[in-house]
C-alpha cells in the first residue's frame, strides 16, 4: 500500500543496512542482491515448497549462519486451499492441492527439514543435518505399533482410497452418515474409541512422513 517513492526510500535504507528489519510481502527480494541476510521469518504458510525453499534462500548468501522461522497452522491450510481453485482446470487445482499438502506435511514432520526439503526436489540427504528444529530438538517417543496397525488394517479394509479423517472416523466409530453401512460392518469399525481424532490424525500424519502410507490427491 506504500507509493512507489516511499517503497523504493525503505528498500534502499534495507539494503544499506540503515534498518535491520523489512516487512513485505512473499514477492520482495526476488532481484535484490543482499547477501548477508540472517534472518527470514514467515508469518504463515507458503503455498508451496518450491516458494518456501526460494524464499528462505534469500538469507545466508554469503555463506555465514542464518535462521528460518516459519509460523502456521490449520487456518491457513483453509484459507490457502481457496486460492487453488483454478476455474476450468481440475488438473492443475489438483496439482495446486496437493502442493500445498506437501507444504503442511513439511512443517509438521518431526523428520530433518533438510532432508525433507532435498528429497523433494529429487536430492540425497543424510537422516540429520544438525542444524534444525527437529534434529536439535529431543522429542519423547512411545511404541505406537498397536496403534499403527489399527490405522493401516482400516486403509487396507477399504474398498477405495479414501482421506485420513475418513479412516480415523471407522476407527472411532463414527456416527457420521459419510460412513457408508457396508464400512461399518468392517472389523475395524470402533476398535480406536479409545484414543481421540486428534491423536489418530496425528499417527496418520507420522505414518505418511515415515513412508508406511501415501498421500494421494483425486477429484473425488
Amino acid at each position: 500500500g506504500l507509493t512507489p517513492a516511499e517503497r523504493e526510500k525503505r528498500q534502499t535504507a534495507f539494503i544499506k543496512d540503515e534498518v535491520p528489519i523489512i516487512v513485505a510481502t512473499i514477492a520482495f527480494g526476488m532481484g535484490i542482491d543482499k547477501s548477508n541476510v540472517r534472518f527470514v521469518v514467515h508469518a504463515d504458510l507458503p503455498k508451496n515448497l518450491e516458494g518456501y525453499y526460494q524464499e528462505t534462500g534469500r538469507a545466508g548468501r554469503d555463506g555465514e549462519p542464518s535462521h528460518a522461522l516459519l509460523f502456521g497452522g490449520a487456518g491457513d491450510f483453509v484459507r490457502l486451499s481457496g486460492f487453488c481453485e483454478v476455474a476450468g482446470d481440475e488438473e492443475q487445482s489438483a496439482m495446486m492441492l496437493m502442493k500445498l499438502r506437501r507444504m503442511v506435511d513439511f512443517a509438521e514432520s518431526h523428520t530433518c527439514r533438510r532432508k525433507l526439503l532435498l528429497n523433494y526436489f529429487g536430492e540425497e540427504a543424510p537422516d540429520t543435518c544438525g542444524n534444525c528444529d527437529n534434529c536439535t530438538t529431543v522429542r519423547q517417543t512411545f511404541d505406537a505399533t498397536r496403534e499403527a496397525q489399527m490405522l493401516l488394517s482400516t486403509v487396507a479394509r477399504l474398498p477405495a482410497p479414501y482421506g485420513l479423517g475418513h479412516c480415523v472416523d471407522i476407527l472411532r466409530g463414527s456416527a457420521s452418515e459419510r460412513i457408508p453401512s457396508a464400512q461399518r460392518s468392517l472389523s475395524v469399525f470402533g476398535i480406536g474409541k479409545i484414543h481421540s481424532q486428534s491423536k489418530w490424525m496425528a499417527l496418520g500424519k507420522e505414518l505418511i512422513q515415515r513412508g508406511c502410507l501415501d498421500r494421494q490427491h483425486t477429484n473425488h
